[in-house]
Order: C-alpha cells, then sequence, then structure tokens
C-alpha cells in the first residue's frame, strides 16, 4: 500500500489526476513464478470532436451549425496486455460522469513480472446503449489503439475522437460518439432526473445504416431488429450527417422510450394507415400523431427548445398554419400534438396556458397517463383520462382549443376561453 501512495504522491505533484480509492489487482504475466515486481496503472481523458446541426426556424430550415469538444462519457474501455505475443485481456472500466472529471478513466494498479505492452479497445456500448457496427451488427462501434510498451509505472494516455471534416474516418468516429452521447446520457439522463427512470433494456442503434436499405430513402427510423422475427425494437441511423440533427436523434430515441410501455408493434405502426408516411403540417390518423408528437414533444422538452420541427409554436405564424391544417382536427396532427404536451411541460405560460407541469405534475401528468394509465395509443384516450384523473376544468382544454383540438366532452370554468 505504500507503493501505491508513493506513486498517487508523485503522480499528484506533476499535476495528473489520479483517484485515491483505486483498487490493486494482480495479473501473472507468466505462468512462471518469477516475482510480480512491476506495477502499471492507466488513466487519461477522453474528449471528442462533432458537428451538430438544428434546423432554422420554418419554413426556411437552414442549418444552424455547431462545432463541438466535450468529454466522452459512459465509454467502455478495455485493455489488453502482452509481452511481445499474444495479447490479453486484461480488464475493463467505463469513462466517468462525475462532476468536473467528466471523460475521466482510471484502471487500478496492476502487478507484472516485467515491463508489458498495452494495448486499449474504445467501444461504445454500455448497459443502456449500444452502438453497432455497420459492418456486422453483433459488434460494438470500437477502435483499437496501442498505447506502448515496456511500461511500468502511471501511464497516462488521453484521447480525442472526431473531426469537423466530413467524409473522414475520424469525422464519422467523432458522429458515432456523438450518437453515444446524445441517447446513453442526454435522453436516459432526462428521464432519470425527470422521473427516476430505470430501464433494463439496452437499445442497440445500427449507424451508419439505413432503415430498410431501399434506393432513396431518406429518413432515420426506430423498428424492429430483425422484421420478420420481430426481435426488439432498434435504432437505424442512415449517415454520419444524419446523425449530426439532435432533434432528429432524440426523436428517434423518443420512439424507443414509448415502446416500453405501449409495444414496439403499436410504435411501429403507429402510421401504417399512412403507408408509414407522416409530416407535420399534415392530418394522420390519432395513432400516428399520438406517437409522433410524443417524440417530437420529447426532444423538444429534453433540450429545452421554443420551436418544435422548426416552428416557433408560440408564434401567430404558427397558429395560423395550425388554422389552414387541422380545420379543427388537431388531434389528428403530431405537431400539435407536441405542441399541448410542451404548454403542459414548459414555465412559458400564456393567456391560454396556465399550466407548469413539467414530465409528471401531481405524480399524474403526461408521464403518468402515457405509462401507467390505459397505455393510450390516442389524444382522445389520453385526455379522456386526463379527465377522469385531473379533473375537467378547463385547463387542458385551454391549451387543446388553441391548437384547434375539440373538447371530447364539456369542460367547467368560470373563465373566458380565448381562442387566438
Amino acid at each position: 500500500m505504500f507503493r501505491l501512495f508513493a506513486k498517487l504522491l508523485l503522480a499528484s505533484l506533476f499535476g495528473l489526476i489520479l483517484y485515491a480509492g483505486s483498487s490493486t489487482q494482480v495479473v501473472s504475466a507468466s505462468p512462471t513464478t518469477e516475482p510480480a515486481n512491476v506495477s502499471v496503472i492507466v488513466y487519461g481523458f477522453l474528449r471528442f470532436r462533432a458537428l451538430s446541426r438544428e434546423k432554422g426556424p420554418a419554413p426556411f430550415y437552414a442549418d444552424e451549425m455547431k462545432l463541438l469538444d466535450q468529454p466522452a462519457q459512459r465509454v467502455r474501455i478495455v485493455l489488453f496486455w502482452s509481452l511481445g505475443g499474444a495479447w490479453n485481456y486484461l480488464d475493463e472500466l467505463y469513462s466517468w460522469e462525475t462532476p468536473g472529471l467528466q471523460g475521466y478513466y482510471q484502471s487500478p494498479e496492476y502487478y507484472f513480472s516485467q515491463p508489458v505492452q498495452i494495448a486499449v479497445r474504445f467501444e461504445l456500448s454500455d448497459s443502456r446503449v449500444q452502438i453497432r457496427n455497420p459492418g456486422n451488427n453483433n459488434y460494438s462501434y470500437f477502435i483499437d489503439e496501442y498505447i506502448g510498451g515496456n511500461l511500468s509505472g502511471v501511464v497516462r494516455y488521453d484521447r480525442t475522437f472526431g473531426s469537423y471534416f466530413e467524409n473522414q474516418f475520424e469525422y464519422n468516429l467523432g458522429q458515432a460518439f456523438y450518437l453515444f452521447d446524445l441517447t446513453a446520457r442526454d435522453g436516459y439522463n432526462f428521464l432519470q432526473n425527470q422521473v427516476a427512470w430505470n430501464d433494463d433494456r439496452r437499445l442497440a442503434i445500427n449507424f451508419p445504416k439505413k432503415c430498410l436499405d431501399v434506393p432513396m430513402e431518406t429518413t432515420d427510423c426506430y423498428r424492429w431488429g430483425d422484421i420478420i422475427a420481430q426481435t426488439p425494437g432498434e435504432l437505424f441511423i442512415q449517415t454520419p450527417r444524419s446523425a449530426s440533427y439532435p432533434d432528429g436523434v432524440l426523436h428517434e430515441y423518443g420512439h424507443f422510450v414509448l415502446a416500453k410501455y405501449i409495444s414496439d408493434w403499436s410504435v411501429i405502426n403507429a402510421c401504417a394507415s399512412q403507408l408509414y408516411n407522416h409530416d407535420p403540417l399534415v392530418l394522420s390518423s390519432q395513432t400516428c400523431a399520438y406517437s409522433e408528437g410524443w417524440s417530437n414533444f420529447f426532444q423538444a422538452a429534453l433540450q429545452s427548445d421554443t420551436d418544435i420541427l422548426g416552428w416557433e409554436i408560440e408564434s401567430l405564424e404558427f397558429s395560423s398554419n395550425i388554422d389552414n391544417v387541422t380545420y379543427w382536427n388537431g388531434e389528428q396532427n403530431e405537431l400539435t400534438v407536441a405542441a399541448v404536451w410542451k404548454d403542459i411541460f414548459d414555465a412559458s405560460n400564456e393567456t391560454d396556458d396556465r399550466m407548469t407541469d413539467g414530465l409528471n405534475g401531481y405524480n399524474k401528468g403526461i408521464w403518468y397517463f402515457l405509462t401507467n394509465a390505459n397505455h393510450n395509443n390516442s389524444f382522445d384516450e389520453f385526455e379522456a383520462d386526463w379527465a377522469v384523473q385531473r379533473g375537467n376544468d378547463c385547463t387542458l382544454a385551454l391549451i387543446k382549443r388553441r391548437y384547434r383540438i375539440f373538447d371530447i366532452s364539456p369542460c367547467k370554468t368560470h373563465l373566458p376561453i380565448i381562442l387566438r
């Protein structure tokens, strides 16, 4: 223990960050009885660079682009050792999410009989998400790198993945890391913070890979991993460019979330009556508007967006477009359904929006009716459950009417109904 303490003290004097609670692991580098008198600790920081795009305001949608450079967290790190022959498995770690030490990793102290070679595999896989290699869907997206030979003592290995220059390997790699970060961290942590979500499923994201691999295909999707066998649902992100749009990626992740409660079948076939096509500015079916509306709302709420799919839902321009599209059938439009939930969720209240409910206000909010009530498949069903559980006092009706959704039952209020 004194040797370990001395190494940690020496490292700290040189500005290195090592976790003092690190355990010790003895690894035999040889089947002989040679004394294990060489130790190795491997640590470092992981980061990634990627492009993030957001569509600008409707109707022109000019892209707004950001250059990201941020910690790579929750990354699986597999260490290997060798004495010059075959490589042997040593250990696996995960990069940290700890505030102030995001992207940091540190191994225990390993003992060998002599200095060794160390290699590492960085893998985009954890208990929540697996980014799948397009060449073989059974393997995670990974990169192998050689740290060095004749190593002993404290070894630092930092790595920044990704590039801002498109059509290069490092660019594709950075977008894969961005995909992982958006889903394994942003998507999951948002639900964990809002509703104490604890999901035991692991989402497979196939990247880059088309949804159906047919000519002229341009969309990402959530579908069964094997369509014939109907294996659990997976995400298909077709290109590194489509991976740069967090709105789209988190929209698809929203389908994965909802499928846990209403089934993969209900989510995947929600728009079947439209031959699986849907458009935010046209009417569809209630099941399609409900499923797609949830995913539109989910990505906007998570990112604290003031817009949904480029439309500023508080604007008069949006209201006039809704008038032209829905004709008081807003429950059949994915954009209006999303806008209703966004008004329920957010703290920005207007004359006809008096709710700041979060995702699950009073423990009987949006999340409750999506997951615990009757596992609704339409906004009418959602509204009926809301009236029973929360009362029919017109707080929801005021918001619905703003987006041209009729009441399925009269509400009771002493306040004037204001339409815009």
